[in-house]
């Protein structure tokens, strides 16, 4: 008892101080003042920098860690209250039902804190989050002590997770259980928008974290979907791996395909540079020969960005590759990330077929059946071709 008036006292003088700082005050939910063991269970709780949380509700007594009044409650209804608080509550609780949850407030946390049991509450400062994709459209943000906030995700790797399925981790315990509360202090003036802030962030290099791809889709039944940022500098680290290299590099095993593996990256679930689809094919030796990879733009918007690099040299069209020219560590054929040596986007039918030929290392007699397939849609349905491309380029692939 003696430990819980002192955690309680000093929750208190920390919540006195707290008011009129700009920020959010977060507390670990405690309906029970007799017992802290399940909120700390897992030891002290780290709330990281870019912990978002959403607006959530009223409370009804007015006690942060207590936003339902849960101590006083038989899971039907409140006890010990008059018909005029019963209505009021009930009046509260019909508003939060009707908040549209496409038109609503969020704040991140821009600094650590540590909840503990003798200091479970503390302020964090924070900013104002704004978000097209998860409904964040309130800016500035007043403190207002009849309100709560919850922890919706965290800006990792500079998108949001909302994965906290590791109950191991001390925060995800609490987040888990609708534990973990928030309350604006003082007038949060400063603004992320967090769906530009996203997509103009650049892919990092660090390896993917966790087992196979539970950092960005959770289903090891898709052994072709990685993690991995589908950056220019792995993607030439990758020159000349073993098949075992590429699988650790992506953490799954990837799709297999003619002489190689396939992967699609999800990485930063798509909001970011980085994710997209690449193909590694392998020589006779068991090293990456050809890699060929497609790059989404953030969230889809925009074109995407291609990357081919091949063991040997391109030939000229119409002739068959010159195995001879093997070098691991050449540089790409062409690549829309960075433009050197060249693009890949852009060009003519000629330039299609060569980009097809460095994808894949095909024959000449496969890209004429590439361009008969261009020049011939179906029996009897011959393209429009004023320019005679394709009788031009029969000739020279046959």
């Amino acid at each position: 008892m003696k430990i819980v008036l002192i955690a309680s006292l000093m929750a208190f003088f920390a919540s006195a101080s707290a008011w009129g700082t700009d920020g959010i005050y977060v507390c670990a939910e405690h309906t029970n003042p007799d017992d802290w063991e399940d909120e700390f269970i897992r030891g002290p709780v780290v709330v990281p920098a870019g912990t978002v949380f959403e607006y959530a509700g009223h409370l009804m007594s007015g006690d942060i860690q207590d936003r339902k009044d849960w101590a006083h409650s038989d899971g039907i209804g409140w006890k010990g209250i008059s018909k005029e608080e019963d209505a009021r509550r009930t009046n509260l609780l019909a508003q939060d039902f009707a908040v549209d949850q496409k038109n609503t407030s969020a704040v991140a946390t821009t600094a650590p804190i540590t909840l503990t049991r003798l200091l479970p509450c503390a302020l964090a400062p924070a900013e104002a989050v704004l978000s097209k994709q998860w409904g964040w459209t309130l800016a500035p943000i007043a403190g207002d002590a009849t309100v709560y906030y919850q922890v919706y995700g965290i800006i990792r790797r500079g998108v949001l997770d909302t994965d906290f399925a590791s109950d191991d981790v001390p925060v995800n315990h609490l987040v888990a259980r609708g534990q973990l509360n928030g309350s604006v202090s003082g007038t949060i003036t400063k603004i992320l928008k967090l769906d530009e802030w996203s997509a103009s962030q650049p892919p990092d290099e660090l390896p993917v974290s966790g087992k196979g791809n539970s950092e960005c889709w959770g289903d090891d039944r898709r052994i072709d979907i990685s993690c991995r940022a589908l950056t220019e500098d792995f993607l030439l680290r990758m020159r000349g791996a073993t098949k075992s290299q590429v699988v650790a590099a992506m953490n799954v095993n990837g799709r297999e395909i003619n002489q190689g593996r396939r992967f699609i990256s999800n990485y930063s679930k798509g909001a970011r540079w980085g994710s997209g689809t690449v193909n590694f094919s392998f020589d006779g030796d068991g090293r990456v020969s050809v890699i060929a990879a497609s790059i989404d733009p953030p969230n889809m918007a925009g074109a995407s960005a291609a990357f081919i690099w091949n063991i040997y040299a391109a030939p000229p069209l119409g002739e068959e590759i010159d195995r001879s020219t093997k070098d691991y560590s050449r540089q790409p054929y062409c690549s829309d990330i960075s433009g050197s040596p060249a693009k890949c986007a852009g060009g003519n039918i000629d330039r299609v077929l060569t980009l097809t030929q460095m994808s894949f290392n095909s024959t000449k007699s496969e890209l004429l059946r590439m361009l008969e397939a261009s020049c011939n849609l179906g029996t009897g349905i011959i393209v429009s071709d004023p320019a005679e491309d394709c009788a031009r380029l029969r000739k020279r692939l046959r």
